[in-house]
């Protein structure tokens, strides 16, 4: 995987029958790039395609809360009608970085940050094609590919810091002392003996 990914999207209605029924069309791309500068390149060709559509008429679909606060939504009326919005992720930090165009079909800035994670740095192997995913498990997945890792066979709840007293601090650091004058004792004896010196060794390469 490259470094920057952008996908695009683009919606809207088509003709489908000669009755003039008007039907759902949408198009989505995903492209990569090693720079920045490219990534603006590509942006621009995108906007400047997409500035020749023509933008729906917004309609309130219902009031709701306290505040009356509006639902909205766009309606196609006609086949010139499109919505377009991209976004762009850095796979080096796992961060989005743009956001722009309309309106994203499935995703927005309020969605949940691993989904979004997960459209834009799942690697093409890590989940079959066309797999279908039972109740809860994509919730599972997201949790285990881009979650706190709480949900980890091996994952332990960090033991709460306790308070010590001076004198059991000072007993601390005799029992250190006393650990590590061992330890260096043992190092020692251990080096006389060339089989151990040469597994010493293997050790400290590999770290």
């Amino acid at each position: 995987m490259k470094r920057y990914v952008i996908i695009t999207n683009i919606w809207g209605k088509k003709v489908y029958l000669p009755t003039g029924k008007l039907l759902d069309v949408f198009k989505e791309e995903r492209e990569e790039f090693d720079t920045l500068e490219e990534v603006n390149e590509y942006i621009k060709l995108f906007e400047d395609v997409c500035s020749y559509y023509e933008i729906p008429g917004k309609k309130i679909e219902r009031e709701y809360g306290t505040y009356g606060r509006k639902s909205y939504k766009y309606e196609f009326t006609n086949t010139n009608q499109r919505l377009y919005g991209y976004i762009v992720g850095d796979s080096k930090t796992l961060s989005v970085l743009k956001w722009g165009g309309i309106c994203m079909l499935n995703i927005s800035k309020t969605t949940d940050g691993r989904k979004i994670k997960d459209m834009l740095f799942r690697g093409p192997d890590e989940i079959p094609k066309d797999y279908k995913w039972d109740a809860g498990e994509y919730e599972g997945w997201l949790q285990y590919r881009w979650g706190d890792g709480k949900n980890a066979i091996d994952y332990q709840e960090p033991r709460k810091a306790k308070k010590i007293t001076e004198e059991e601090e000072f007993d601390h650091e005799i029992m250190v002392e006393e650990e590590n004058e061992a330890y260096h004792r043992s190092i020692e004896e251990a080096f006389l003996k060339d089989e151990v010196k040469e597994k010493l060794k293997r050790i400290i390469d590999r770290w």
